[in-house]
């Protein structure tokens, strides 16, 4: 009988806003992403994330990009993903 782990996916990822700051932070899957970050700009910031997903039930990773106030879910299954 062979046993499947359920994934265990964190992501690990880069902030930067269009004023110039930048940061970085630690969030899991099925997270809604936001920098905390207050910025002068009148326009209002603009933040973009670099981020990578990894599995640490089976190794698998994504590097992929997503905004500030996305919903980062890598929909990521150990069985399919390989």
């Amino acid at each position: 009988m062979t046993t499947t782990q359920e994934p265990k996916v964190s992501w690990y990822a880069q902030w930067s806003c269009s004023c110039g700051d930048a940061g970085d932070t630690h969030v899991d899957d099925g997270t809604t992403v936001d920098a905390d970050h207050d910025c002068d700009q009148d326009a209002g910031p603009e933040i973009g994330w670099d981020g990578r997903a990894e599995c640490g039930a089976c190794g698998w990773s994504l590097e992929t990009q997503f905004a500030d106030g996305d919903y980062v879910d890598a929909d990521h299954d150990c069985a399919t993903d390989q």
